[in-house]
């Protein structure tokens, strides 16, 4: 068994998710489980998405302490991170004291509920829309010409999400 650190990166917009995985197959096609990536993974397709092994272990244990110590607070409220909870086994949505926040960016994560960012309004407790059914389009059904427009668009850093 491989006990492995990983990063997966967009390389359309270069945003990136770095996760923990066991895996009996090394190179096997796992490219994730947070929510974000793999929703960006529905619309710019598996083919956009690069994977790099980062760290491998011979157990759980030190998998996981890497992985809090790499998946930081800081890391987690960077704009180009797909990540949204703190790494290692016990991430901060089991604990009470968290809440999920959204700051001016638009970027969701976890923070403590007693972060002084809440009391400025610098971040805000995020709530999720249930009611929205619009499913967004994936990047390889549009035509090659709207395709290109789009990619065009990213690297030109027009487009933030």
């Amino acid at each position: 068994m491989y006990y492995t650190i990983y990063k997966i990166t967009n390389i359309i917009n270069n945003k990136y998710y770095i996760g923990s995985h066991k895996t009996k197959n090394i190179n096997d096609n796992y490219l994730g489980s947070g929510k974000l990536i793999l929703n960006d993974i529905k619309i710019y397709g598996k083919e956009n998405f690069k994977k790099e092994i980062l760290f491998v272990f011979d157990n759980e244990i030190e998998m996981y302490e890497k992985e809090s110590e790499i998946v930081t607070q800081f890391i987690i409220e960077q704009i180009e991170n797909y990540n949204m909870c703190l790494g290692g086994k016990l991430t901060p949505k089991y604990f009470s004291d968290h809440c999920k926040v959204i700051n001016e960016f638009g970027k969701v994560f976890i923070t403590y509920k007693d972060d002084n960012r809440l009391l400025t309004n610098e971040i805000k407790l995020y709530k999720v829309k249930r009611n929205s059914k619009k499913k967004k389009q994936s990047i390889n059904t549009l035509s090659k010409p709207k395709k290109e427009k789009i990619v065009h668009i990213i690297n030109k850093g027009m487009y933030n999400n």
